[in-house]
Protein backbone atom coordinates (compact mmCIF):
# COMPACT_ATOMS: atom_id res chain seq x y z
CA UNK A 1 0.00 0.00 0.00
CA UNK A 2 2.81 2.40 0.89
CA UNK A 3 4.55 1.66 -2.42
CA UNK A 4 1.32 2.43 -4.27
CA UNK A 5 0.95 5.81 -2.56
CA UNK A 6 4.58 6.62 -3.19
CA UNK A 7 4.20 5.85 -6.87
CA UNK A 8 1.12 8.08 -6.99
CA UNK A 9 3.10 10.99 -5.58
CA UNK A 10 5.94 10.41 -7.99
CA UNK A 11 3.52 10.37 -10.92
CA UNK A 12 2.35 13.88 -10.03
CA UNK A 13 5.52 15.73 -9.06
CA UNK A 14 4.02 19.20 -9.72
CA UNK A 15 0.94 18.70 -7.55
CA UNK A 16 2.29 20.39 -4.41
CA UNK A 17 4.18 22.99 -6.43
CA UNK A 18 0.97 24.07 -8.13
CA UNK A 19 -0.77 24.32 -4.78
CA UNK A 20 2.04 26.46 -3.43
CA UNK A 21 1.97 28.82 -6.38
CA UNK A 22 -1.81 29.15 -6.14
CA UNK A 23 -1.52 29.93 -2.44
CA UNK A 24 1.08 32.64 -3.07
CA UNK A 25 -1.24 34.37 -5.54
CA UNK A 26 -3.94 34.72 -2.90
CA UNK A 27 -4.08 37.70 -0.58
CA UNK A 28 -3.05 36.99 2.96
CA UNK A 29 -6.03 36.71 5.28
CA UNK A 30 -6.55 36.37 8.99
CA UNK A 31 -9.57 36.10 11.25
CA UNK A 32 -10.00 38.44 14.24
CA UNK A 33 -13.37 37.18 15.29
CA UNK A 34 -15.94 34.72 14.11
CA UNK A 35 -17.52 35.97 10.89
CA UNK A 36 -15.13 38.98 10.56
CA UNK A 37 -12.32 38.31 8.08
CA UNK A 38 -9.93 41.16 7.21
CA UNK A 39 -7.75 41.20 4.12
CA UNK A 40 -4.26 42.64 4.46
CA UNK A 41 -2.86 44.80 1.68
CA UNK A 42 0.28 43.75 -0.11
CA UNK A 43 3.28 45.97 0.57
CA UNK A 44 4.09 46.30 -3.11
CA UNK A 45 0.75 48.01 -3.89
CA UNK A 46 1.06 51.62 -5.13
CA UNK A 47 -0.66 54.17 -2.90
CA UNK A 48 -2.06 57.43 -4.33
CA UNK A 49 -2.02 60.72 -2.34
CA UNK A 50 -2.06 64.49 -2.93
CA UNK A 51 1.23 66.32 -2.95
CA UNK A 52 1.82 69.35 -0.74
CA UNK A 53 1.75 71.64 -3.76
CA UNK A 54 -1.65 70.33 -4.83
CA UNK A 55 -3.05 70.85 -1.33
CA UNK A 56 -1.71 74.43 -1.18
CA UNK A 57 -3.14 75.25 -4.63
CA UNK A 58 -6.56 73.91 -3.59
CA UNK A 59 -6.53 75.94 -0.38
CA UNK A 60 -5.54 79.03 -2.35
CA UNK A 61 -8.48 78.59 -4.73
CA UNK A 62 -10.87 78.15 -1.79
CA UNK A 63 -9.49 81.33 -0.22
CA UNK A 64 -9.98 83.38 -3.38
CA UNK A 65 -13.55 82.13 -3.88
CA UNK A 66 -14.35 82.87 -0.22
CA UNK A 67 -12.94 86.39 -0.47
CA UNK A 68 -15.18 87.05 -3.47
CA UNK A 69 -18.40 85.52 -2.16
CA UNK A 70 -18.29 86.12 1.61
CA UNK A 71 -18.99 89.91 1.57
CA UNK A 72 -22.08 89.33 -0.57
CA UNK A 73 -23.28 86.49 1.66
CA UNK A 74 -22.77 88.58 4.80
CA UNK A 75 -24.65 91.53 3.30
CA UNK A 76 -27.55 89.31 2.25
CA UNK A 77 -27.69 87.78 5.73
CA UNK A 78 -27.76 91.20 7.40
CA UNK A 79 -30.44 92.45 5.01
CA UNK A 80 -32.64 89.44 5.75
CA UNK A 81 -32.13 89.93 9.50
CA UNK A 82 -33.13 93.61 9.18
CA UNK A 83 -36.21 92.71 7.14
CA UNK A 84 -37.24 90.09 9.71
CA UNK A 85 -37.00 92.62 12.55
CA UNK A 86 -38.87 95.42 10.76
CA UNK A 87 -41.62 92.92 9.94
CA UNK A 88 -41.84 92.08 13.63
CA UNK A 89 -42.12 95.77 14.51
CA UNK A 90 -44.86 96.18 11.90
CA UNK A 91 -46.94 93.31 13.28
CA UNK A 92 -46.31 94.33 16.91
CA UNK A 93 -47.51 97.88 16.29
CA UNK A 94 -50.55 96.55 14.44
CA UNK A 95 -51.46 94.38 17.42
CA UNK A 96 -50.96 97.31 19.81
CA UNK A 97 -53.28 99.51 17.73
CA UNK A 98 -55.94 96.78 17.54
CA UNK A 99 -55.77 96.13 21.29
CA UNK A 100 -56.04 99.82 22.11
CA UNK A 101 -59.09 100.28 19.88
CA UNK A 102 -60.74 97.15 21.29
CA UNK A 103 -60.01 97.53 24.99
CA UNK A 104 -60.80 101.24 25.07
CA UNK A 105 -63.85 100.88 22.84
CA UNK A 106 -62.77 103.61 20.41
CA UNK A 107 -63.27 103.89 16.66
CA UNK A 108 -60.32 106.21 16.03
CA UNK A 109 -56.76 105.63 17.21
CA UNK A 110 -56.57 109.36 17.94
CA UNK A 111 -59.21 108.91 20.64
CA UNK A 112 -57.18 106.26 22.48
CA UNK A 113 -54.54 106.83 25.12
CA UNK A 114 -51.89 105.91 22.54
CA UNK A 115 -52.51 109.38 21.12
CA UNK A 116 -53.56 111.33 24.20
CA UNK A 117 -50.88 109.91 26.52
CA UNK A 118 -48.27 108.03 24.46
CA UNK A 119 -45.55 108.23 27.14
CA UNK A 120 -47.60 106.08 29.52
CA UNK A 121 -49.87 104.15 27.14
CA UNK A 122 -47.32 102.63 24.73
CA UNK A 123 -45.11 100.93 27.36
CA UNK A 124 -48.15 99.08 28.72
CA UNK A 125 -48.34 97.07 25.50
CA UNK A 126 -44.63 96.15 25.37
CA UNK A 127 -42.10 94.39 27.55
CA UNK A 128 -39.80 97.34 28.21
CA UNK A 129 -36.08 96.73 28.68
CA UNK A 130 -34.91 100.37 28.96
CA UNK A 131 -36.47 103.81 29.11
CA UNK A 132 -34.58 106.70 27.57
CA UNK A 133 -36.06 109.80 29.12
CA UNK A 134 -34.43 112.91 27.73
CA UNK A 135 -31.53 111.10 26.05
CA UNK A 136 -30.96 109.02 22.95
CA UNK A 137 -28.79 106.16 24.26
CA UNK A 138 -29.30 103.26 24.53
CA UNK A 139 -32.51 103.53 22.50
CA UNK A 140 -31.12 105.49 19.57
CA UNK A 141 -27.72 106.47 18.23
CA UNK A 142 -26.60 110.08 18.46
CA UNK A 143 -26.16 110.29 14.67
CA UNK A 144 -27.27 108.31 11.62
CA UNK A 145 -26.02 108.10 8.06
CA UNK A 146 -28.59 108.45 5.28
CA UNK A 147 -28.77 106.40 2.09
CA UNK A 148 -27.91 109.46 0.01
CA UNK A 149 -24.67 109.99 1.93
CA UNK A 150 -25.85 112.63 4.39
CA UNK A 151 -26.40 112.51 8.15
CA UNK A 152 -29.40 112.86 10.42
CA UNK A 153 -30.16 112.58 14.12
CA UNK A 154 -33.02 111.48 16.35
CA UNK A 155 -34.04 113.77 19.19
CA UNK A 156 -35.95 111.15 21.11
CA UNK A 157 -38.43 112.51 23.62
CA UNK A 158 -39.19 111.39 27.15
CA UNK A 159 -41.54 108.69 25.88
CA UNK A 160 -38.90 106.66 23.99
CA UNK A 161 -38.00 103.16 25.20
CA UNK A 162 -36.29 99.94 24.15
CA UNK A 163 -38.26 96.71 24.08
CA UNK A 164 -37.08 93.32 25.29
CA UNK A 165 -37.07 92.21 21.63
CA UNK A 166 -34.19 94.63 21.00
CA UNK A 167 -35.86 97.40 18.99
CA UNK A 168 -36.46 100.95 20.18
CA UNK A 169 -39.67 102.96 19.88
CA UNK A 170 -40.34 106.69 20.00
CA UNK A 171 -44.07 107.43 19.58
CA UNK A 172 -45.51 110.92 19.22
CA UNK A 173 -48.94 112.27 18.30
CA UNK A 174 -49.10 114.30 15.11
CA UNK A 175 -51.94 115.86 13.16
CA UNK A 176 -54.26 113.03 12.14
CA UNK A 177 -51.86 110.21 13.05
CA UNK A 178 -49.35 108.79 15.51
CA UNK A 179 -45.73 108.79 14.35
CA UNK A 180 -43.44 106.02 15.59
CA UNK A 181 -39.69 106.27 15.00
CA UNK A 182 -38.09 102.83 15.29
CA UNK A 183 -34.51 101.60 15.48
CA UNK A 184 -34.62 97.85 15.00
CA UNK A 185 -31.45 97.23 17.06
CA UNK A 186 -31.27 100.22 19.37
CA UNK A 187 -28.08 102.26 19.24
CA UNK A 188 -26.06 99.43 17.68
CA UNK A 189 -24.57 99.80 14.22
CA UNK A 190 -24.98 100.23 11.28
CA UNK A 191 -27.00 103.33 12.34
CA UNK A 192 -28.22 104.01 8.81
CA UNK A 193 -31.65 105.44 8.04
CA UNK A 194 -33.39 102.85 5.89
CA UNK A 195 -31.28 100.02 7.29
CA UNK A 196 -31.99 100.05 11.02
CA UNK A 197 -33.82 103.39 11.44
CA UNK A 198 -37.38 103.66 10.14
CA UNK A 199 -40.35 105.96 10.49
CA UNK A 200 -43.83 104.44 10.78
CA UNK A 201 -47.30 105.87 11.22
CA UNK A 202 -50.43 104.58 12.91
CA UNK A 203 -53.42 105.86 10.98
CA UNK A 204 -56.78 106.71 12.53
CA UNK A 205 -58.16 103.25 11.72
CA UNK A 206 -55.11 101.49 13.20
CA UNK A 207 -53.35 100.70 9.94
CA UNK A 208 -49.54 100.84 9.94
CA UNK A 209 -47.72 102.63 7.11
CA UNK A 210 -44.37 104.31 6.56
CA UNK A 211 -43.49 107.95 6.07
CA UNK A 212 -44.08 109.57 2.70
CA UNK A 213 -44.42 107.77 -0.61
CA UNK A 214 -44.06 104.05 -1.21
CA UNK A 215 -41.69 104.65 -4.13
CA UNK A 216 -38.19 103.30 -3.54
CA UNK A 217 -36.58 106.33 -5.20
CA UNK A 218 -38.02 108.65 -2.57
CA UNK A 219 -36.58 106.36 0.07
CA UNK A 220 -33.24 108.11 -0.48
CA UNK A 221 -34.82 111.56 -0.29
CA UNK A 222 -32.73 114.06 1.64
CA UNK A 223 -35.86 115.63 3.11
CA UNK A 224 -37.10 112.40 4.68
CA UNK A 225 -33.61 111.06 5.54
CA UNK A 226 -34.47 107.51 4.53
CA UNK A 227 -37.03 107.05 7.30
CA UNK A 228 -39.77 106.38 4.74
CA UNK A 229 -37.90 103.31 3.43
CA UNK A 230 -40.39 101.07 5.21
CA UNK A 231 -42.98 101.66 2.47
CA UNK A 232 -40.43 100.81 -0.21
CA UNK A 233 -39.65 97.49 1.50
CA UNK A 234 -43.29 96.68 2.25
CA UNK A 235 -44.43 97.36 -1.33
CA UNK A 236 -41.56 95.18 -2.64
CA UNK A 237 -42.89 92.04 -0.92
CA UNK A 238 -40.69 92.53 2.17
CA UNK A 239 -37.46 92.81 0.21
CA UNK A 240 -35.00 95.65 -0.27
CA UNK A 241 -35.50 97.24 -3.70
CA UNK A 242 -32.50 96.88 -6.01
CA UNK A 243 -31.46 100.51 -5.58
CA UNK A 244 -31.38 100.07 -1.79
CA UNK A 245 -29.12 97.01 -1.69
Amino acid sequence: MQNKNLNLLKSKPNFFGALARQHNKRKVAFTLAEGATHVARQHNKRRVAFTLAEVLITLGIIGVVSAITMPSLITNYKNKANIAMIRKVYFDLGQVADLALTTEGKKSILSTTLATDPANAFPKYFKVAHTCSGQSAPCFASSYTTLNGGTTSVSAGDNSFMTAAGYSVWPSKQEGRIDVVVDINGSKKPNVAGRDLFGLQIKTNGDITGYGSSGSNECKSSTLNGCNCFDAIYSNNWEYPDNMK
